[in-house]
């Protein structure tokens, strides 16, 4: 029996009332919830959570094709609603990129993006996290496949108890890549100091910062987790960082190197400033952490 003090998630088709082949409307329904159920787990895999995400069936409407959704067992309200909000978030950045989606490159983007959106949601349950590149290919295939289902005309809105943080999804995505041959290139670790500059500092929260390498010119994302310093930097304690500023650092990550015959550039990934040794700021004055 489900608990009605859970969180909902709510799935809306909207289809046409002059429809042929009605059975696509339940078919793409059971699509979309096996597609979800499959996002909330990368999410609490991604999250290092060791808990299943599983959902069973509240209730369903039929004024358009409405299907309200709950935990299948216990699980705190917090983290159901941050699955909602990182897997409203990538849909939204996916919104505003190109429909089709069939290089690692975009699928390393959007997986960047979820990994901010995971660390922001989670809260104090997750200080960083890892999206498995390969699996959120499979994600996406996932839903790309679903929305073949649907006209145009149509569309799919997911929701939570909170009826503000509504979104429509991009039914015209479409994943032409194959999941199976995507990411299957050697990975190696670095672990090493270097310096960089910073084109984008964050000065609020654990999201990821975006730096240059001044050793290998490549451009990255990466969280900082020298805690210390990163809060007294978002306190003020530590002057901003301008585009002239260099941090001098230790950092890890691993490069991801794609099949030969693959498009694919080199890619930094899983990135992790771990020390910030100190700034060299474009003046040639320094602070050092003490």
């Amino acid at each position: 029996m489900t608990d009605a003090s859970s969180p909902e998630i709510v799935i809306k088709i909207d289809f046409d009332q002059d429809r042929e082949n009605p059975a696509q409307i339940f078919q793409a329904m059971s699509g979309y919830i096996s597609a979800y159920q499959d996002l909330g787990q990368l999410v609490f895999d991604s999250a290092g959570i060791k808990e299943d995400f599983s959902l069973q069936l509240d209730h369903i409407e039929v004024s358009s094709l409405k299907t309200i959704l709950r935990p299948a067992k216990r699980m705190a309200s917090h983290l159901v609603e941050a699955v909602f909000s990182s897997a409203k978030d990538t849909f939204n950045h996916l919104d505003g990129e190109p429909d089709i989606i069939s290089t690692e490159e975009r699928v390393d983007i959007c997986a960047g993006v979820m990994e901010t959106s995971i660390t922001r949601n989670m809260g104090s349950d997750v200080f960083d996290s890892y999206v498995d590149r390969q699996q959120l290919a499979y994600v996406l295939n996932e839903f790309s496949e679903v929305n073949q289902l649907l006209r145009p005309s149509e569309s799919v809105i997911f929701s939570g108890n909170d009826k503000t943080s509504e979104y429509r999804l991009n039914t015209q995505m479409r994943f032409d890549g194959d999941p199976k041959k995507m990411f299957t290139g050697e990975t190696r670790e670095y672990r090493g100091r270097q310096k960089l500059s910073v084109p984008i500092p964050i000065n609020e929260g654990s999201g990821q910062w975006t730096f240059k390498s001044l050793d290998t010119k490549q451009r990255f994302t990466a969280r900082i987790s020298h805690a210390d310093w990163l809060e007294r930097y978002q306190q003020g304690l530590i002057p901003a960082i301008g585009p002239k500023d260099i941090m001098d650092v230790r950092i890890s990550y691993d490069i991801y190197c794609p099949k030969e015959g693959n498009q694919t550039k080199e890619t930094i990934i899983n990135a992790k400033i771990i020390e910030v040794l100190k700034i060299i700021r474009g003046t040639g004055q320094q602070y050092e952490l003490e």
